[in-house]
């Protein structure tokens, strides 16, 4: 929702107080779009339509952070989960049926890059209203 970059150790907790802050309740995803992009190898599900709820989450955590100072790539941010790494589907076509999905929580995640490549580290969790 918002690529941060590097965070110094002294922000993060304004990061996990702003984000306490926001209130929008659980919606569900109607993931009915799968896919894998070629240049970094990603099998991804993705929303036919955008839920009016995470457009509301997006627009409170970036205008939040806009609030606190924060930089971040304004980029549209395009939903989607990310379900493989390393795949390789150009012999074998996406078949999948349409997954519903309840979002109840979102998170802050570290991105930690390492010999093996990048791994994750959940920093702080929020419920949904």
């Amino acid at each position: 929702m918002a690529f941060l970059g590097e965070v110094g150790p002294e922000r993060i907790g304004d990061l996990l107080e702003l984000a306490g802050e926001i209130r929008v309740p659980e919606f569900n995803i109607g993931l009915t779009r799968f896919g894998w992009w070629p240049h970094n190898r990603i099998v991804w599900a993705a929303p036919g339509e955008t839920p009016v709820e995470l457009v509301r989450l997006i627009d409170s955590l970036r205008e939040k952070l806009l609030g606190a100072g924060f930089r971040f790539d304004t980029k549209s941010f395009v939903p989607h989960i990310t379900l493989l790494r390393k795949a390789d589907c150009r012999k074998n076509p996406l078949l999948a049926g349409a997954i519903e999905w309840r979002a109840r929580d979102f998170v802050l995640v570290r991105s930690v890059s390492g010999e093996s490549g990048s791994s994750y580290e959940v920093v702080g969790r929020w419920k949904l209203l």
